[in-house]
């Protein structure tokens, strides 16, 4: 870790802020792994425990760290932090964080569109759509349960990705690697539902607990859309981030 700057105008407790957080966001400490106690800390910087405590409580508040009350303080696991103001896949907002995804390909095949997928690709009720179906894990948990319906009446060739392996593959990658099929942009919902059974089962938390209800229609570079996604995420180890510009 490294000392604090006393000369300069930056107040001591944001130094130690910006010092901890680079020190856990370099991998130097694990997730759940404990910090060093606020006494500790003190006594290396040179400075007063309230310092010390307004700088964690900074980090408490940015998700980077967490209490236990009688026991310390420890690293947070690393959160999915999806980025609204940029398109981008599962697999890619885990390499932010540097997290290992996988998925367990739970469906591959034709299906019959509901009728909400139907109106988002224009099409009939008896027309087909390939639902990729997923259980998204980051290491051994589970992430999110993302069904993908894509728009093979349009883009035929996305027949294809029901002879593909998907547990390791990106989506969005192989559109565009593949097919030359560029995802542009996107209509993104998102809402806070309570888990039914089946859900709550899949991703290992209780019946009725919150869980992050996210509907997205991807459309090409031609304006036509690609795929509808349903996606249910646990609550926990996710958050959004939106650039918002003035008007």
């Amino acid at each position: 870790m490294e000392s604090v700057d006393r000369s300069s105008p930056i107040p001591l407790y944001y130094q130690i802020k910006l010092n901890l957080k680079r020190f856990i966001e370099d991998n130097k400490l694990k997730p759940n792994d404990p910090l060093p106690p606020e006494e500790e800390l003190a006594k290396y910087y040179k400075v007063s425990r309230l310092t010390v405590r307004q700088a964690m409580q900074e980090l408490v508040k940015e998700g980077l760290i967490y209490r236990i009350q009688g026991k310390g303080t420890y690293v947070a696991e690393n959160k999915m932090i999806s980025d609204l103001s940029h398109l981008t896949g599962f697999s890619e907002e885990m390499e932010k964080i540097r997290k290992k995804a996988w998925s367990k390909v739970l469906t591959n095949k034709l299906v019959k569109p509901p009728e909400k997928v139907a109106d988002a690709f224009h099409i009939s009720g008896e027309a087909k759509v390939l639902l990729l179906s997923r259980l998204r894990y980051e290491g051994d948990r589970p992430r999110s349960i993302e069904n993908a319906y894509l728009n093979i009446s349009k883009y035929p060739i996305l027949r294809k990705i029901s002879q593909y392996d998907m547990s390791t593959k990106s989506l969005y990658k192989l559109l565009k690697d593949e097919f030359s099929i560029y995802p542009t942009f996107a209509e993104e919902e998102i809402e806070v539902v309570h888990a039914e059974e089946s859900v709550a089962k899949i991703l290992g938390i209780k019946e009725g607990d919150c869980v992050l209800s996210i509907v997205r229609i991807t459309f090409s570079q031609e304006k036509i859309p690609i795929e509808y996604v349903y996606s249910n995420y646990r609550k926990d180890n996710f958050k959004l981030r939106v650039t918002l510009k003035a008007r």
